[in-house]
């Protein structure tokens, strides 16, 4: 579930910002073989995103996990809970 709280423009060629204050939750389960722990997994956290323009977008998300899961040996920036995206539509 998330909230965005739009901070309204003076120009209109400003462009649109919003605050995202977000709770994910999630629960997942294997069919024909043991599931392991937790089975259930959940974060809050809060985003920025920014839309310079209609066909440009760009959003920050940082996440707190609300329950520790250990898992893959290998380290990325979404571990502890950053999530970057900039998209485009032509």
């Amino acid at each position: 579930m998330s909230l965005r709280i739009p901070k309204v423009s003076h120009e209109p060629d400003d462009g649109l910002l919003q605050l995202a204050p977000f709770f994910d939750y999630g629960r997942a389960w294997n069919t024909g073989s043991s599931t392991p722990d937790p089975r259930d997994i959940s974060s809050v956290g809060l985003g920025l995103r920014w839309s310079p323009s209609q066909k440009i977008r760009t959003e920050v998300y940082w996440g707190y996990a609300l329950r520790n899961v250990t898992g893959g040996e290998e380290y990325d920036l979404q571990d502890d809970g950053v999530h970057f995206e900039l998209s485009m539509r032509y």
